[in-house]
C-alpha cells in the first residue's frame, strides 16, 4: 500500500511538472 501512495505521489509531481513547464513556456530549462 505504500509503494502505490509513492507511485501516487510520483505521478502527481510529474504531472505538476509538465503542467508548470506548459505554464511558464519561458523557462529554457524546460
Amino acid at each position: 500500500m505504500r509503494k502505490r501512495i509513492f507511485s501516487l505521489t510520483l505521478l502527481l509531481a510529474i504531472v505538476a511538472t509538465i503542467a508548470g513547464c506548459a505554464s511558464l513556456k519561458c523557462i529554457p530549462t524546460c
